[in-house]
């Protein structure tokens, strides 16, 4: 017992010390992610206590799942802000919000006439407003796409580089010798997986918040309310209408009245008299 107590000590001293020269070697984003993987021993514990219990497997995932994202946002933002306001990301980023907008106008337009049932040109400035809030929503979708390009081509290179390093450190040992490249390129390698694990994680949550947010834009009850502000209007010299309520003239001559019950607003259509 003695001996097997004292090979444990010394195998715990001996991850011990690895573990800390890996903390001193590392910069604050891999620091960020070591907690990370860390972090992740805690839903591998309880899949093997209880392989049945996802929703505590979850909960335990979260944290880890948090710095990793943390961790990619930490490496990625700075990044992203010094392309944007350099001289040559500028004039990119206002020729994309440039042929963003339209795309956005005509998708809100589409969200007014399903919520109204009214043709959207009588509503512009609901469809204007609908539009610039979807403008977020439409640089999400480009990064998205962009990014998972950009990390399709990390994974093909992490791949081939952890390939090189296994078979570089396989002649290495076959040759006796060490190599320091390859110690390099496998610190790359794994640096690599790590950001693309943060980047999967910041992917999901900000898909999964822009989900909400789209769903939110596209409730038919608030679309109405908005109109109801912006493009309803009462109005008392207008001959032939109810001058009591919010109105709105159509193009083929028809008004559009507006009633609003709290936060619910009905819309109805009448001919002029």
């Amino acid at each position: 017992m003695g001996l097997i107590k004292r090979f444990l000590l010394c195998k715990l001293d001996k991850i011990k010390n690895r573990n800390l020269e890996s903390w001193r070697s590392r910069d604050r984003v891999g620091r960020i992610y070591f907690l990370a993987g860390y972090l992740l021993v805690l839903p591998a514990i309880s899949f093997f206590v209880s392989p049945s219990n996802v929703q505590r497997m979850a909960v335990l995932a979260m944290p880890a799942v948090l710095f990793f994202g943390f961790g990619f946002m930490v490496f990625a933002v700075p990044g992203l802000l010094r392309v944007f306001s350099s001289r040559y990301g500028l004039w990119p980023l206002i020729w994309l919000q440039a042929i963003l907008f339209p795309v956005c106008l005509g998708l809100s337009r589409g969200i007014v006439a399903e919520s109204l049932g009214l043709p959207p040109q009588s509503f512009e400035l609901t469809a204007t407003l609908l539009a610039l809030l979807m403008v977020p929503l439409a640089w999400v979708f480009l990064l998205s796409v962009i990014s998972l390009f950009a990390v399709s081509v990390g994974v093909i290179f992490s791949a081939v580089g952890g390939l090189f390093v296994q078979w570089v450190a396989g002649f290495s040992n076959y040759r006796g010798m060490k190599s320091d490249h390859s110690v390099r390129i496998k610190k790359k390698v794994n640096r690599t997986f790590e950001h693309i694990m943060g980047y999967m994680v910041t992917l999901s949550l900000v898909l999964g918040l822009s989900a909400s947010y789209e769903g939110t834009l596209r409730r038919p009850d608030l679309v109405r309310l908005i109109a109801y502000g912006m493009d309803f209007n009462r109005v008392s010299n207008y001959p032939g209408v109810h001058h009591d309520r919010p109105m709105r003239l159509l193009d083929n001559g028809k008004i559009a009245y507006a009633l609003r019950d709290g936060w619910e607003v009905s819309i109805t259509v009448e001919s002029v008299p």
